[in-house]
């Protein structure tokens, strides 16, 4: 019976796959990095990814973009809770310093199977033989008596049934990489969306999604959520326009006027490089 038992783990186990190499998605940015390898840090063979698990995932991956993480892929899937090899394994695969996993119980999931197991039967038999010899010329009959004995085997397959209770989980790993290049403001940015437009009662400008720590946005006290509508005079258009008017400042300058709303209210910043 123990050796059944093993043997039932073993074929559960077995139907088990690698979900968050299965689901794995790779964002867009993943085609560039070719191009931007030198300024992009990512795990080396002879390191181990670092995984941390998370209950608040828009949170931590705010706090690691902030410290120039950025996310090259994430998988998501539903199934029974992963074991941590195999997001380390994941991680592994795809150059990922830094993983934030998330897993929330939905439902448990009963399923009835068939186990066959070969069986073997051996069966011992013995007796008598009994028999007359005569001679050739007819005149002498004697008895000669003997016994036999001996083994047979049968084999055959049993069948065990079983029902295996398996609790399913939504789970989330979103794998990220370092930018080290340095960067002249330290901020990212997009355009704004519907609901915000109407929010805002405009269409034009680029929100900042996230300052980089130490940064020059950083110390100039940029925010997340500010409004960018105004760049060293010139009205910003969206997030792309934006880009391009700060790449474009001059390696010699040493700052930049931003004019931000935020909160409503227009504000100027001054950003020293």
């Amino acid at each position: 019976m123990k050796y059944l038992i093993i043997l039932i783990v073993i074929f559960i186990s077995g139907c088990q796959t690698n979900g968050h190499k299965e689901f794995y998605k790779g964002y867009d940015l993943a085609k560039n990095f070719p191009k931007m390898k030198q300024n992009i840090q990512f795990l080396i063979p002879t390191e181990e990814p670092k995984i941390y698990n998370s209950n608040n995932l828009r949170r931590d991956i705010e706090d690691l973009e902030s410290k120039r993480y950025l996310r090259i892929g994430y998988s998501r899937f539903n199934g029974s809770n992963a074991p941590i090899e195999d997001v380390i394994n994941q991680a592994k695969s795809v150059g990922a310093l830094i993983v934030l996993t998330s897993s929330k119980y939905t439902n448990t999931e009963s399923s009835n199977y068939t186990l066959y197991m070969p069986t073997t039967k051996t069966s011992d038999h013995n007796g008598n033989v009994n028999s007359t010899v005569t001679t050739s010329d007819s005149l002498n009959t004697s008895q000669v008596n003997s016994t036999y004995s001996g083994t047979t085997t049968t084999s055959d397959t049993k069948a065990y049934n079983g029902t295996q209770h398996i609790r399913r989980y939504d789970q989330i790993a979103m794998y990220f990489a370092k930018h080290i290049q340095k960067l002249k403001f330290g901020l990212s940015n997009r355009n704004l969306n519907v609901e915000e437009r109407k929010a805002l009662g405009r269409n034009t400008g680029s929100l900042v999604t996230n300052v980089f720590e130490k940064s020059a946005a950083f110390y100039a006290n940029v925010l997340i959520n500010d409004l960018i509508i105004n760049i060293d005079g010139k009205e910003v258009l969206d997030a792309d326009y934006a880009i391009k008017m700060m790449n474009d400042i001059p390696a010699e300058r040493k700052s930049s006027t931003l004019r931000v709303i935020r909160d409503g209210v227009e504000k100027t910043i001054v950003v020293t490089f």
